[in-house]
This record gives C-alpha cells, structure tokens and sequence, in this order.
C-alpha cells in the first residue's frame, strides 16, 4: 500500500510568492521605527536620526530603501507562478 507524502513542493513557490510582501514590511517597520523615535528617511537623502547615543540615519536610509525597490524588482515573480498555476488549474481541468 502507497502512503501519501505530503507536497513539500510547494513550500519554495510559496516563500517566492510573498518575498516582495516580506521586504515592504521590513522597509515599512524600519521607517516606523525611525519615526517613532522622531527621525526623518524619505528618498532623496540620509538624515540624521540618534538612537542610545549613536547616528544610525546612515543605515536606515540604505535599508528602508531596500525594503521598497526590491520588492518592485521582485514582483514579477510572484506573478509569473500565479499565471504558471493559473494554466496548471486550467490544464487539468480541461
């Protein structure tokens, strides 16, 4: 008798699906962080911004702004494996 294993395949489709969803979080909690704490990151340049003592604006700037252009370089990918799923669903279906 053949047992089921569960589709472990699925699992790497997944995590590439929502890689763009997790990089605007981190972008997004990196810019609420800062400004909670009353520093200023915007686009255009690195600001200032003290926490316990040190300047940490030279970071946030480089990561707040990786949080966000990497998730449009990423998005076609999530949209690529809904159009392969889409036409696997259809496939089978047909």
């Amino acid at each position: 008798m053949q047992q089921n294993k569960p589709d472990t395949s699925k699992l790497p489709r997944t995590l590439f699906v929502f890689l763009p969803l997790y990089l605007c979080i981190i972008g997004y909690c990196i810019i609420l962080l800062a400004a909670a704490n009353g520093c200023e990151i915007n686009a255009a340049d690195s600001h200032p911004c003290y926490f316990g003592g040190a300047d940490f604006g030279e970071l946030l700037y480089p990561l707040s702004m990786i949080g966000f252009w990497f998730a449009f370089a990423f998005l076609w990918i999530p949209i690529a494996l809904l159009i392969l799923e889409i036409l696997e669903w259809v496939k089978r279906h047909l």
